[in-house]
């Protein structure tokens, strides 16, 4: 198929969740301190297939399928429980959440997910991994006044600081994703293609795994 017939042609994707057998799989090779069996087909239960918010929204929510608390320079991979079936045009890009990297600064640590058609057939049933971190913002610095005269390291060096002078502090809060909320959201684009040899038919995993 050339790429005009591909460009106009109306692509499908369809979200699919993974086996209960790799989530457990998986869930178990990230995380060290795995709750039980039990609890985790809980948490495959209730997993929800990603939708879009509004009519003119172009991102697909992804919602976190556990509870789970950041701390600042702190980050996760989160198994999302979900694959994406979709037709050889598309490519999906998933990205964080504008509200949560504008206010807190949470990024995906890869700058951002491309997931491929092909990623559908790799061994891991091509299962959505996504590792984000929170990084702070300087929004989240507070002027207070010094009450009493004090030092204070910063950069290596030490500043003093005297009564009754405004001092700058930097007071991140602890983030707390709550199971079910969305965290990150997945935009569909169509892409071309260049007369470039084909150096794979297959892949076998996830993070950098065309690389290999």
């Amino acid at each position: 198929m050339g790429f005009i017939d591909r460009f106009f042609k109306k692509p499908a994707a369809t979200f699919e969740k993974i086996s209960l057998e790799e989530f457990i799989t998986d869930w178990q090779n990230i995380h060290e301190n795995d709750p039980a069996v039990g609890v985790l087909e809980n948490i495959y239960a209730d997993i929800k297939l990603p939708e879009r918010s509004t009519t003119g929204s172009a991102g697909y929510n992804f919602t976190v399928p556990f509870s789970f608390k950041l701390k600042l320079g702190e980050s996760i991979v989160i198994p999302t429980g979900i694959r994406c079936k979709m037709d050889d045009s598309l490519v999906l890009f998933i990205a964080p959440r504008s509200g949560q990297g504008t206010k807190y600064r949470v990024s995906l640590l890869n700058t951002i997910g491309v997931i491929d058609s092909d990623y559908y057939h790799a061994d891991n049933e091509g299962h959505i991994l996504v590792k984000i971190s929170y990084d702070g913002c300087p929004v989240q610095e507070k002027k207070l006044r010094s009450t009493k005269s004090h030092k204070m390291f910063k950069d290596g060096e030490i500043e003093v600081f005297l009564e009754g002078e405004d001092i700058a502090v930097f007071n991140p809060p602890e983030l707390r994703f709550e199971a079910g909320k969305g965290f990150a959201q997945g935009v569909f684009l169509r892409y071309g293609r260049a007369n470039e040899k084909v150096i794979k038919d297959t892949r076998k995993g996830g993070f950098g795994s065309t690389g290999k």
